[in-house]
């Protein structure tokens, strides 16, 4: 880098032009490198690369203000060079290849980089070799494959209720509370998820009694005021409290697959008719599920 920095220093003394880009710098390297460092042959392409990067970036800086002219690199500093991914392999967990330079054995072990390139799902991008106290240390620039999230089967639904939020925020003493909940937003996060999952999302009709409908007979009130908080059939006699027994109705019409907005190729599920209408105190996605007494 000080000799690159040499041969751009002469130039710009003579205020003569110079691209301070890094294939610029690179280019005029080739050029003088023969004159000011006729040992570069014994060094691999990506020393070259790597000071000529280095200075570029500091002409960067002092381009745009951020530091003064470049200035000479003390031999007394720790060094380091950067290594691109053609000048580096991993011969096993503790051996390291890097090109002119021979096989380093590693003190600590390389076992998961080294399982990570055997599977295919890693890539050295480039390696970074230091001095410091009188050790060699070497860091890898690595890029992984990683599984973000697990991809749920395509036959998970949700059912939600298709509410007339604007009609219910005419209604004052509950507008500020219902506006806060932001059920739309809500129901638009669950039709965006849904979709990118895979899965089924259903929206009940508009007057679906999910509330009213006992979820283990299927009785349907004739009404249930909403400070009711308990449901309680007068047919089989099963209690359950009221949001409970409204999420079990949601639950299983989303099974049903009835008025379903499907992502990705989902496929609408059989009648309500057809399922087993027990209710279960738990999520739609619970393979089995505990009774409830009646």
């Amino acid at each position: 880098m000080n000799r690159a920095r040499t041969a751009a220093g002469e130039i710009l003394t003579n205020d003569d032009y110079i691209d301070t880009r890094h294939f610029g710098l690179l280019y005029l390297w080739a050029q003088h490198r023969d004159e000011l460092a006729p040992w570069w042959g014994e060094n691999g392409s990506s020393t070259d690369n790597d000071a000529t990067q280095r200075l570029a970036a500091a002409f960067t800086n002092l381009h745009q203000g951020r530091a003064k002219f470049p200035t000479f690199k003390s031999r007394g500093r720790s060094g380091s060079v950067r290594f691109t991914n053609q000048s580096v392999r991993l011969s096993d967990s503790h051996h390291v290849r890097i090109a002119r330079v021979g096989t380093l054995t590693t003190y600590e072990s390389t076992r998961k980089l080294h399982r990570h390139l055997e599977r295919g799902t890693g890539t050295i991008k480039a390696a970074t070799v230091s001095h410091v106290g009188g050790k060699f240390y070497v860091s890898f620039t690595v890029q992984v494959q990683r599984t973000l999230c697990v991809t749920r089967p395509p036959e998970r639904a949700i059912g939600v209720e298709d509410l007339n939020i604007a009609g219910m925020l005419k209604n004052h003493s509950r507008a500020k509370r219902i506006s806060d909940a932001a059920w739309g937003e809500f129901t638009a996060q669950l039709e965006y998820k849904t979709q990118w999952y895979g899965s089924t999302l259903v929206k009940a009709p508009r007057f679906y009694p999910s509330s009213k409908s006992c979820a283990s007979c299927g009785a349907v009130k004739a009404k249930l005021p909403l400070e009711v908080r308990t449901f309680a059939c007068e047919v089989c006699a099963h209690v359950s409290g009221r949001d409970l027994n409204a999420a079990i109705n949601l639950a299983r019409l989303g099974l049903a697959g009835t008025n379903s907005v499907t992502g990705r190729g989902g496929e609408v599920r059989p009648d309500c008719q057809q399922l087993d209408m027990t209710a279960h105190p738990d999520e739609a996605s619970t393979d089995t599920p505990p009774e409830v007494g009646a």
